[in-house]
């Protein structure tokens, strides 16, 4: 039986920065395809009040270069009551409604087979990241390589994406680019100092061959700083992570290596599996 698909759907943004990236770009996507997409945006606080969500990291375009104005995300007191509104009108009205982290290589590399994915999101404070120590730093240096170390919640015990990214995958991935690059000086992103300390110490690289990215003060809370900055490196090497994912995807540089794991969750759902693309590396 063929059922017509519907022309206009939602797609919920939420989840972590990275995963509203995905979300965003498979909205492109089916909007390239003919579909009218909007959005409803599930914003997210801090302790002290701060929404982090795609919104407030970059200025977004659809495939025509305008403006993205399709992002429904209401503020106040009335924001829940509003956004459940919208999601019933989605769900049951228009009966097109979707949901989902698609951490697929293969919707992005299909968005952007003729346009740049720099034209599609734009770092809102690239100016101010510009003008930091840590960025001047890493445009300074011949070969800086970005490592990402999650640690916090990837550490739980029953976590699916524990006791993947181990002290055995960053020795190997270390030890791969100091073989295929001269004088690398690794810049070391993280959520948990303490762990990324005692996980490194171990791996005998010297102490000015690496540094541990301690965020500006006054861009502490701004997740689109160290993605920019991973972005700027010459290489990567990524968690299992959709924060360093896109740090790595948006490195323009032709002769990048992105080292990844070999596989992304401990049960390896390929739902939730971001693909890699062809020319990454798994370790």
């Amino acid at each position: 039986m063929f059922v017509k698909m519907n022309k206009k759907t939602y797609i919920k943004i939420f989840a972590g920065l990275g995963n509203q990236i995905f979300q965003y770009c498979y909205g492109l996507l089916q909007q390239k395809n003919g579909r009218s997409v909007n959005y409803i945006l599930n914003k997210t606080y801090d302790k002290n009040g701060k929404s982090h969500d795609l919104t407030e990291v970059f200025n977004l375009f659809d495939l025509n270069r305008n403006s993205a104005s399709n992002i429904y995300a209401p503020e106040g007191v009335l924001s829940s009551i509003r956004i459940n509104a919208k999601k019933v009108f989605a769900k049951y009205i228009i009966q097109s409604y979707q949901t989902g982290f698609y951490q697929r290589a293969e919707y992005i590399e299909e968005l952007t087979k003729n346009c740049n994915i720099h034209n599609i999101i734009k770092f809102k404070n690239e100016e101010i990241y510009i003008k930091t120590e840590t960025y001047k730093l890493i445009e300074q240096c011949k070969t800086p390589v970005s490592i990402h170390i999650r640690g916090g919640d990837y550490l739980s015990d029953g976590s699916s994406y524990s006791g993947i990214c181990t002290e055995e995958y960053y020795k190997k991935a270390i030890l791969f680019l100091l073989g295929k690059t001269k004088k690398p000086h690794f810049f070391v992103f993280t959520n948990d100092k303490p762990f990324c300390i005692s996980l490194l110490s171990p791996l005998g690289i010297e102490q000015d061959h690496y540094s541990i990215i301690d965020d500006e003060p006054y861009l502490k809370d701004d997740p689109g700083f160290d993605l920019f900055l991973m972005s700027k490196c010459s290489h990567n090497i990524i968690a299992n992570s959709t924060y360093s994912w896109w740090g790595a995807y948006l490195n323009e540089n032709k002769q990048k290596i992105v080292i990844t794991p070999a596989k992304w969750t401990q049960n390896d759902d390929p739902s939730l599996q971001a693909i890699k693309p062809r020319i990454w590396i798994s370790l």
